[in-house]
């Protein structure tokens, strides 16, 4: 692999920007700030307006972002790929980021950011959204004091997107919402996965945390297995688990990479953040207790195919006017209230395209004691 020399600027189309081994930019491409600036993506990262590669991120992204360069770095991946779709609303494009190690005799270990352009041929039955199918989930735990409303509607035919649930004696109960990484069936084969393995490990007597925690394990371990010597890419997933104790009024959260939750009383709270699982072996999630007489008992989930959609006018959704949608029909019956966010999703989409899998779960707490 060819790189340039790490310093000033490149011409080389297919080289978006290169950072040193501390994470620092020291070359960038000013075609991709055209690019950027040409296709509604004034927010996204542009390298030659920031110094180090973590400064467009905070919170899980970050945490994310920096267990996979540490991983790179430390030479446990020779390259990295993920897909990206281009953020205009109007225009159906993908393109993979390729990050790749390099050795510069004068700068040392580099990071090249290269792009490889998608075909987009293949692409036309998915762009509508009329095309795609909502599938309500019914979760059936109504009987133990719960009432579930859900939905997935997968970008492609299959979704990445997971929603899972069980429920214990005493009141208690477990929900997962995840997002595996990419799109169609690759992703959904990996969501699958994911489900699998916490119809293995969820427990009651182990903290939500720990449930987690036993997901990452089994889940790298089962990569490692499978994918060989050469490693192409990271395959995770980011979530939500979720514990609702009736007994004890409380709703405990772990997040790993995941955005938060919107309660109906509170609005949207977004736990500490944890990595993604499958990253890596060690991670150390957090849990955290939500009482139910200070945010209440109702909450929704989602994944973020619904808060990064766009509108027509290349504005994003965002977690406050979803929490919006919720808070203004809380008072109906969970279907009802599903079917009311779902059609102010729709109108707030327009005509935009939709790019990615979009997943809702709402859990009503029924006679709490």
């Amino acid at each position: 692999m060819n790189a340039p020399a790490a310093s000033g600027h490149t011409e080389n189309n297919d080289i978006l920007y290169v950072a040193d081994r501390h994470l620092n930019v020291v070359l960038v491409n000013d075609h991709w700030h055209a690019f950027a600036e040409n296709n509604d993506g004034r927010a996204a990262f542009t390298p030659g307006a920031r110094t180090n590669l973590l400064d467009s991120f905070s919170g899980s992204e970050r945490s994310r972002w920096q267990a996979i360069y540490k991983s790179l770095i430390e030479g446990q991946m020779p390259f990295y790929e993920a897909d990206f779709l281009c953020p205009s609303p109007h225009e159906w494009r993908v393109f993979k980021l390729r990050i790749e190690r390099h050795h510069d005799d004068s700068a040392g270990l580099l990071l090249v950011h290269r792009i490889i352009r998608q075909p987009q041929d293949n692409r036309q039955d998915t762009k509508p959204a009329q095309a795609r199918g909502r599938l309500s989930v019914d979760l059936g735990l109504h009987a133990a004091g719960f009432t579930i409303a859900s939905s997935l509607e997968p970008l492609l035919e299959t979704s990445g997107d997971l929603i899972w649930c069980r429920g214990y004696k005493h009141g208690q109960a477990d929900f997962v919402i995840a997002d595996a990484a990419g799109h169609g069936a690759a992703a959904s084969q990996l969501a699958l996965r994911v489900g699998a393995i916490l119809d293995q490990v969820a427990r009651a007597s182990h903290s939500v945390s720990a449930n987690v925690t036993e997901l990452n394990a089994q889940l790298c371990a089962q990569m490692a297995a499978t994918r060989g010597a050469e490693v192409t890419r990271v395959d995770f997933a980011t979530g939500l688990y979720v514990r609702i104790d009736r007994q004890a009024r409380t709703t405990t959260i772990c997040s790993f990479g995941h955005p938060g939750a919107i309660f109906a009383k509170t609005g949207y709270v977004q736990p500490a953040p944890g990595l993604p699982v499958g990253i890596r072996t060690e991670g150390g999630w957090i849990e955290q207790p939500y009482s139910f007489e200070q945010y209440g008992a109702q909450l929704l989930m989602f994944t973020d195919g619904i808060t990064e959609q766009f509108n027509p006018t290349g504005r994003m959704l965002g977690h406050a006017q979803l929490a919006q949608f919720y808070v203004e029909h809380a008072h109906l019956h969970p279907p009802q209230r599903l079917e009311k966010i779902q059609n102010a999703v729709a109108v707030f989409r327009g005509d935009a395209l939709v790019k990615d899998d979009q997943a809702l779960l709402l859990v009503d707490t029924l006679s709490v004691v």
